[in-house]
């Protein structure tokens, strides 16, 4: 595991910062906790972990060149897995799945986005890669793609994988640390009539039944009126007041800007999920709905999966059945919330 770099954009250690019910350190520890063999790459730091052999570089300033050369010289085993320390969605599943080549004959190999971008930090390096790293280190060449290169990497598509391709992200500055800190969201969209408010229905009483407060929040693409002209709310929601609420003994409304309310962390933070309804071309975690009958190729921005009822459809990310409510609940269950497979 690499724990060594200076995390510049974040300005603060990246590995120490709190995360789940501990550290960024400590949960990518757990993911891969069943090695035997375990290494932390520190750099100059001065980290423990239990169970874990810190090794400091043997070339100071080298970036990951130099961590994973100093690793792999340690390292007893015939090849060692190199992922960064700040990975929060990576899944015990996609390391299972990246050591199950350790007999193909490869000197290494990496993960590829369905993006096409390679991934040379979630990957597997073997010894046959040291002289390399020797030659690079004399070179002061630290670029790991030069290295992917002259190792005549194997690439690993993740389109080839039941795995979406955020799980690869990483944490490099504070606003991307702080989106961690929200409730987690699951837009559910697609065409006009695919049925997104009935699974979104499903997916809340499913979630409510065990025992987690699910939020809802619906975009509409029309212009609607919150609250009916000349009531009291709205004289005063027109003359300029947002937010604006309305309560009583039985329930609230707060109009505010489209803009905001998810970020309105009051409202939220006592969600266990938030499911959205639309939203296609947000940036939040998508799933879209692709109906037989009703749209016949995905219309939304990156989703991170399909439900569909058309068999056989090809899709740049995991598939799910439609029909199948339970086989959606699991892919959220892995890849939202994080809970153990």
């Amino acid at each position: 595991m690499l724990a060594g770099g200076n995390s510049r954009r974040m300005g603060q250690d990246k590995a120490q910062l709190p995360y789940g019910n501990g550290t960024f350190l400590s949960h990518t520890a757990a993911v891969l906790q069943n090695f035997e063999e375990k290494l932390l790459s520190v750099g100059q730091r001065t980290y423990t972990l239990p169970g874990w052999v810190s090794v400091p570089d043997d070339f100071p300033n080298r970036g990951p060149i130099g961590g994973l050369y100093s690793a792999l010289r340690r390292c007893r085993s015939d090849a060692l897995l190199v992922l960064p320390c700040d990975l929060p969605y990576f899944p015990r599943g996609l390391v299972e799945y990246l050591t199950s080549f350790s007999d193909a004959g490869w000197r290494a190999w990496v993960l590829k986005s369905r993006d096409g971008r390679l991934q040379p930090l979630c990957g597997v390096y073997t010894r046959q890669c040291l002289p390399l790293l020797e030659q690079m280190l004399a070179e002061e060449n630290g670029r790991m793609s030069d290295l992917l290169e002259r190792a005549e990497a194997h690439v690993l598509e993740m389109a080839s994988t039941r795995f979406p391709d955020f799980v690869l992200g990483n944490v490099n500055t504070p606003q991307e640390y702080q989106k961690l800190k929200t409730p987690p969201v699951v837009a559910i969209c697609g065409v006009k009539n695919s049925g997104k408010t009935t699974l979104c229905e499903k997916l809340a009483a499913a979630y409510t039944q065990r025992g987690l407060q699910v939020g809802f929040c619906k975009h509409d693409g029309h212009a609607f009126t919150p609250d009916v002209p000349q009531t009291d709310s709205f004289r005063v929601r027109t003359a300029g007041a947002l937010p604006a609420a309305v309560t009583s003994d039985g329930c609230s409304m707060v109009v505010t800007p489209q803009a905001e309310i998810l970020h309105a962390p009051r409202l939220w933070n006592s969600c266990d999920l938030v499911l959205l309804e639309g939203f296609k071309n947000s940036d939040y975690p998508k799933i879209e709905i692709v109906r037989q009958g009703n749209s016949g190729q995905p219309v939304s921005q990156a989703p991170i999966a399909i439900a569909t009822d058309i068999p056989g459809l090809q899709a740049a990310c995991p598939v799910l059945n439609l029909n199948h409510l339970q086989e959606i609940v699991s892919f959220i269950n892995r890849f939202i919330l994080h809970l153990p497979e």
